[in-house]
């Protein structure tokens, strides 16, 4: 990704990510794909891991020893760049 391009996020990785940083924090804490799929409505389990990874990738949540750790929280409305 270069730097200053506009990342497009999907309404389920919203969902995720502000589950992720209410539930989460930057602690870390283990936490189960089917716990964020029922909290974040009709998704699959497929689909909130590939957003899990997007979000690691984008730089806003980490996995260290299998605890999943919030690198920037969610704010609601957030436009950003990377």
């Amino acid at each position: 990704m270069k730097n200053g391009e506009m990342i497009d996020m999907t309404g389920t990785m919203h969902k995720v990510w502000k589950y992720l940083t209410e539930n989460v924090g930057d602690e870390g804490k283990f936490v189960s794909y089917s716990d964020i799929k029922k909290a974040v409505g009709k998704r699959s389990r497929h689909a909130i891991a590939y957003a899990v990874e997007k979000l690691r990738r984008y730089g806003k949540v980490q996995i260290y020893d299998g605890k999943l750790h919030v690198l920037e929280p969610y704010e609601e409305g957030i436009t950003f760049a990377i």
